[in-house]
């Protein structure tokens, strides 16, 4: 898949879910598999819910890491999504 352009608007894959027990680190749980996430890994997999576009994603991001540099954020979070996708946890509807 090419990387992920501002307008996509990622999604969990079927599947896939986001547990987030009281007590317990953040979870993202995967058809034979499970992914621990914290930081912005988890602010991104909260946000993919089929609504949020890429580039609102990343301005989200923004606003809660100031101190980053907005290119490195828009760079990052695109191979996260990548990634995400390639492990067949997030669509892009």
């Amino acid at each position: 898949m090419p990387r992920p352009q501002p307008e996509d608007r990622p999604r969990l894959a079927k599947g896939c879910r986001l547990s987030e027990a009281e007590g317990q680190s953040a979870t993202l749980m995967m058809p034979e598999r499970a992914m621990r996430l914290n930081g912005p890994g988890l602010q991104i997999v909260q946000r993919c819910d089929g609504q949020h576009t890429v580039a609102e994603i990343v301005r989200d991001l923004l606003a809660l890491y100031r101190d980053a540099e907005p290119a490195q954020i828009e760079r990052e979070a695109a191979t996260f999504l990548e990634q995400l996708h390639e492990k067949r946890a997030v669509d892009f509807p």
